[in-house]
């Protein structure tokens, strides 16, 4: 996963459920030479995260998520 180098997602699994716990991009820009990358980059975030969770639910996990 691309994020996984980050360390924004941080997964555990336990017999009864996976904990998930995230720390989403701010999106804030600083870098004034590439306005909008962050952005960018965090709405990729949510969309992986959207189909991270959904594959894992779709699986039959319980999950309990932590922001």
């Amino acid at each position: 996963m691309k994020y996984k180098e980050e360390g924004r997602i941080l997964l555990a699994e336990f017999d009864d459920f996976i904990l998930l716990n995230i720390y989403f991009p701010s999106g804030a820009n600083s870098d004034k030479k590439y306005p909008g990358q962050m952005l960018h980059h965090k709405l990729m975030f949510y969309d992986r995260f959207l189909n991270l969770t959904e594959f894992l639910s779709s699986s039959g996990e319980n999950l309990l998520i932590s922001f």
